[in-house]
């Protein structure tokens, strides 16, 4: 529950992360072997299920919220703002 004026900030997976994009993070978290491995493979399987920055957009636009503030976030990552009013 936020009071009025709170803010709530979500960090969610791109949709739109390319598999160069996952690989670079990955990279960048100096991961390897089987770490990076797993890693890969789990951030390929999730962005499945992730939403572009566009859909999150839409949907902050239809809830209580009104909007959302939404940018990229790193190489792979949406970070969603939200606001409640008041």
């Amino acid at each position: 529950m936020l009071r009025p004026g709170g803010q709530a900030v979500i960090h969610d997976l791109r949709a739109d992360a390319s598999a160069a994009d996952i690989e670079r993070e990955v990279a960048r978290m100096g991961l390897r072997g089987l770490d990076a491995f797993w890693t890969r493979s789990a951030l390929r399987m999730l962005r499945r299920r992730a939403v572009t920055a566009g859909a999150f957009a839409r949907l902050a636009a239809e809830s209580a919220f009104g909007g959302a503030e939404v940018d990229r976030d790193a190489l792979i990552g949406l970070e969603v703002r939200l606001r409640k009013a008041g």
